[in-house]
């Protein structure tokens, strides 16, 4: 048994929570000149899927894969040992899925831009020899490298060495590695310049990226009022928006980065005809609710992909709104299919 194959046996057993989860329209709000007479409420998470039914983490992931889901994702909170573990597993039972059906497994991540595809290729080429107990040597070498570029290339504000055993375990099984975002300084051009700045800008550099996805920049009102809770720690609200109102700059760059990372799934999607499991890590801003990057994916639909999302027992917490107590509308949106809770570190 290899070193990794080691480590991941004693991350132990992972329940998520499957059942009884958070709709979007429970939160929600209706914004007016006049105060709401039933006013919103922050409630902790934990209380609310106190008894929520639970899954293993393995199972949940199984059970999608044999209902023919292609698209998993992770969205976390950056840098958790806890979520580190549950992100492990994930993909170690998605590999062993792929194996069943022949199918490759490709991890599609937030915390490397596109353009750093060169730096990860060379970081999961596989060595010549297998690994053994004492580690693969190799590994070894081609993790100091990846640090050093990604370093050298300015990063994208993470710390690489949290996610290397992710990165390592990825290049064991070999699975593909894949940056999923833009730049950060392409988004941030967006936001401060626009969008017509940065498609004549960087227009050879998109166009080698094939990103072509300008109209999936627009975000729903549903989808800026998340947005805008996200960012604000306010109740989600619909706002009262004018008819030919422009979205706001930071909307639109928060949709660039959806955009783009559901290309790039997109891209590997057909890349293999459909049959592959990509498994998608990112914020869990860019996936809960089903808005941002599942929303914008044009190769398959919601109920061919799974999101998990992870949410702290000690800090996340959710808006208690008008509607806490109504059931479902036809088109309501729930957090997630699954929900890790964990114990910060």
């Amino acid at each position: 048994m290899s070193l990794m194959s080691r480590l991941i046996s004693r991350l132990g057993a992972i329940s998520v929570q499957t059942g009884a989860l958070p709709l979007f329209s429970w939160s929600l709000v209706s914004q007016s000149s006049e105060p709401s007479t039933t006013p919103t409420k922050e409630v902790p998470y934990a209380s609310i899927l106190a008894n929520a039914p639970c899954s293993d983490l393995r199972h949940f992931v199984s059970s999608n894969a044999s209902k023919g889901k292609k698209v998993f994702f992770m969205g976390e909170h950056h840098q958790q040992p806890r979520v580190l573990a549950a992100q492990m597993t994930m993909l170690d039972e998605l590999v062993m899925q792929a194996k069943e059906s022949t199918r490759p497994v490709v991890m599609v991540m937030e915390q490397f831009n596109a353009l750093q595809q060169g730096m990860l290729d060379k970081f999961c080429t596989l060595a010549n020899s297998p690994p053994s107990e004492e580690g693969d040597p190799s590994a070894r070498e081609a993790a100091g490298e990846l640090l050093e570029d990604y370093a050298d290339d300015g990063g994208e504000g993470f710390d690489l060495t949290h996610y290397m055993p992710l990165l390592l375990q990825a290049r064991e099984a070999g699975v593909k590695v894949v940056g999923g975002f833009p730049p950060r300084a392409w988004a941030g051009v967006v936001y401060r310049e626009g969008v017509d700045v940065l498609q004549s800008r960087e227009k050879e550099k998109l166009a080698h990226l094939e990103f072509e996805r300008w109209d999936d920049l627009k975000c729903s009102a549903e989808h800026a009022a998340y947005l805008r809770s996200l960012m604000s720690g306010e109740a989600p609200a619909l706002a009262l928006v004018e008819p030919g109102q422009p979205q706001k700059p930071i909307h639109t760059a928060q949709a660039f980065k959806d955009a783009m990372l559901a290309h790039v799934v997109d891209q590997k999607l057909k890349q293999h005809d459909g049959d592959v499991l990509v498994y998608v890590v990112t914020g869990s801003g860019h996936c809960e609710y089903g808005f941002g990057a599942p929303e914008r994916l044009h190769s398959v639909k919601r109920d061919q992909t799974a999101i998990l999302v992870c949410k702290s027992n000690e800090e996340s917490t959710i808006w208690q709104g008008e509607d806490w107590d109504s059931e479902a509308k036809e088109d309501d949106r729930v957090i997630a299919d699954a929900v890790f809770c964990y114990d910060q570190v």
